[in-house]
């Protein structure tokens, strides 16, 4: 009893002490109001150099600064540039007479040019002082960063806060990474060296076309599928759609809508929301050839039907292995196309065969990416069910009204 209570002394001590530490530091209302909250931030080449852009909200006693405001009282957007990233970071501060702070950074643009040369440096930068969090979502832009974090917003009050509900909406629909700095330096240094980020792009909004590619207009940012990145450089791209079979293969799936054009006997169009996903590897080697044995079983349910031929007309089995064979298509592209063209495992799948072979671990990315740009082939099977969907299903497989 007595050594519990001895226990809970210390405990108790060392939460005070603690807290005795702490207490001369804490910042009184002066402090913060030399402090801009940094929600966003930009990072390119320009001329030789560093440009970073931050996007910041002033605290509620700030006031002045000559950076160039959004339109919103108390949020402006102001750049630096510098011979390194932290160099640049600091000159920002020059103009506005404030100390940026950091770790309420939402999403970090790094410029298309910088991200080809190496992003390693801004890595650096985040990862070096704790006050800059892991849990920033990075995005490669489409030409200079500066740009894309100057957009207007349509449904959040900065360009950052939008992009990253964008990046959470990817659950939805998949055509995006929702994947953080944290997990994007995991992959960086595991087995292949090779991870994807989000593609972000402006676009120009008009209120009667919608989205268009023409100059002028109010410009508004979205997502343009991922970035593919080799020892922290870019390599290249992929389609929005090549991203859904990355996601399925990583097994980062959601309530998504899959669409498939179907004929039985009269062109239909069938769209179903998937319910379930679930993906099972087993990884061989036989004769130095590596094959990745993969089944994908899925679960949705119809939401929608355009034709003119009746649903229940249909055998439901025709319309699982249309579901099944269109999915099953898509993924076998992306993969062959990033096993060619890119040649890195963007994948994860050399963590896969280490846990069965754990020799694949003394590889280095070089020597597993050789292997999987010559010697990988996989071996994909895809289950599609079709689950209750207000329209019942008979016993004898064919669906009626």
């Amino acid at each position: 009893m007595f050594h519990i209570f001895g226990r809970k002394k210390v405990f108790y001590s060392l939460i005070i002490i603690t807290v005795l530490i702490w207490l001369p530091g804490c910042w009184d209302s002066q402090d913060l109001n030399k402090l801009a909250i940094v929600m966003g931030a930009a990072i390119d080449r320009y001329e030789e150099e560093y440009l970073v852009t931050v996007q910041a909200n002033k605290t509620s006693s700030s006031s002045g600064g000559n950076g160039e405001n959004g339109g919103q009282q108390g949020i402006f957007i102001s750049s630096g540039q510098g011979k390194s990233v932290f160099d640049a970071a600091r000159n920002v501060t020059f103009g506005l007479h404030l100390r940026n702070y950091w770790p309420h950074t939402q999403a970090v643009i790094i410029g298309e040019e910088l991200a080809r040369d190496s992003i390693l440096s801004v890595v650096d930068f985040f990862t070096r002082d704790p006050k800059r969090r892991l849990s920033v979502y990075f995005l490669v832009g489409e030409g200079l960063g500066k740009d894309i974090l100057k957009n207007q917003p349509e449904n959040a009050e900065l360009s950052s806060m939008e992009i990253v509900e964008l990046i959470e909406l990817t659950r939805a629909h998949g055509f995006g990474v929702d994947a953080n700095l944290r997990g994007f330096i995991r992959e960086m240094e595991g087995i292949s060296g090779a991870s994807v980020l989000n593609k972000v792009k402006s676009v120009t909004v008009d209120m009667n076309k919608g989205e268009t590619n023409q100059d002028g207009g109010q410009k508004t940012s979205t997502l343009d599928g991922v970035a593919v990145f080799y020892k922290y450089k870019l390599l290249g791209y992929l389609s929005p759609q090549e991203t859904r079979s990355i996601n399925f293969l990583k097994d980062s799936v959601g309530s998504w809508v899959i669409v498939t054009n179907f004929t039985g006997g009269t062109e239909g169009e069938i769209t179903s929301e998937l319910t379930k996903s679930e993906i099972s590897f087993t990884p061989s080697i036989t004769d130095g050839l590596y094959t990745m044995k993969a089944k994908l079983s899925l679960s949705g349910k119809i939401v929608e039907y355009i034709g003119e031929k009746p649903l229940s007309t249909i055998d439901i089995k025709k319309i699982e292995d249309k579901f099944a064979s269109d999915i099953k298509k898509d993924i076998e592209e992306t993969f062959l196309k990033v096993q060619k063209e890119y040649q890195v495992d963007i994948f994860n799948i050399g963590k896969t065969f280490s846990k069965k072979y754990p020799f694949v671990l003394d590889f280095d990315p070089e020597q597993w990416n050789k292997i999987f740009a010559e010697n990988m082939q996989l071996d994909l099977e895809v289950e599609f069910k079709i689950n209750y969907s207000e329209t019942r299903i008979n016993r004898v497989g064919s669906l009626e009204g």
